[in-house]
């Protein structure tokens, strides 16, 4: 008897990102698409790297919510 294991389809998704300077001087990245789904970090590299992370976690979540599969996101950002 042989198990043949099937890999999860893995789908991918860009979201728009936006960046600005924040009044502290951190640079404030938000997905305008995923209301309330903000983060920030010291420099461009790092506010995209929290986005991204934040991302990733809000559409998990988004689907724990709905009682659907999970889905891994891969997020492409402009430079």
């Amino acid at each position: 008897m042989t198990t043949e294991v099937i890999e999860p389809e893995i789908r991918k998704a860009a979201f728009l990102v936006t960046l600005r300077k924040g009044e502290d001087g951190y640079v404030v990245a938000s997905c305008p698409s995923l209301p309330g789904c903000h983060s920030q970090g010291r420099d461009r590299a790092e506010a995209l790297a929290n986005i991204k992370e934040a991302i990733e976690i809000y559409v998990d979540y988004l689907a724990d919510e709905t009682d659907e599969d999970r889905h891994f996101v891969q997020v492409s950002v402009a430079a």
